[in-house]
Order: C-alpha cells, then sequence, then structure tokens
C-alpha cells in the first residue's frame, strides 16, 4: 500500500513536471513574437502563398523571387481573386464583391523562416 502511494506520487509529480515543460516551450522566448501562418501575394512577381511569419511586420520576403514584396492577402468570394491586403474592409477592388481569405496550399517546405 505504502508502494502504491509512492507510485502514485512520483507519476503525479512526472505528470506536472512534464506539463510545465510543455507549456513554457510552446511560448516564444520574451521580446519575440509567436509564429503564424499567413496568406501573402508577392508584389514582385504576383504569386500567392502561405508563409510562416512573425508579426508585426507587414511586409516579409517572398518565397518565390526572394524579393521584401510580399504582403498579406485577401481573397474575393464573388470574382475569385486574390488581392493584397486593402487599407480598410471595403469591398473587392476588382469586381466590388465580398471578401475573406483565400483557400492557398502550403508551399513543399513548411520549415522555411520569413523573419
Amino acid at each position: 500500500m505504502k508502494a502504491a502511494k509512492i507510485l502514485a506520487a512520483v507519476a503525479i509529480l512526472a505528470i506536472a513536471g512534464w506539463r510545465i515543460f510543455s507549456i513554457d516551450a510552446s511560448t516564444p522566448p520574451p521580446g519575440q513574437s509567436e509564429e503564424h501562418l499567413l496568406p501573402l501575394i508577392c508584389k514582385s512577381c504576383g504569386k500567392s502563398f502561405v508563409g510562416r511569419v512573425h508579426k508585426p511586420p507587414t511586409v516579409w520576403k517572398c518565397k518565390l523571387c526572394g524579393q521584401d514584396t510580399a504582403v498579406e492577402t485577401r481573397h474575393c468570394v464573388d470574382c475569385d481573386a486574390v488581392f493584397p491586403l486593402p487599407d480598410d474592409d471595403g469591398p473587392c477592388p476588382k469586381c466590388g464583391g465580398p471578401i475573406d481569405l483565400p483557400e492557398l496550399t502550403m508551399l513543399d517546405d513548411p520549415s522555411m523562416d520569413n523573419n
């Protein structure tokens, strides 16, 4: 009976330690922002892609052409156009339809950073 209590206490401590470590390991270091997946479009080459980025920058490096001209995108529900994030929440600049986030696929190498 005493051995069972000791084993239970060790198990509880091990689970608590693992939980604290896993929560601490999942947060970025102080002063660093969290990484996000964002739909981006490059103003230089015009290609759309999903990038792993840290906010608050508003312009990132294009994974396809290498220029520092990639910005967040929006998607028109009506005409299916993908365009750079507008300054306001207005309608699609092409047809005037409603906009939302585009449905884009991840590039082959999801480990590429864009700092």
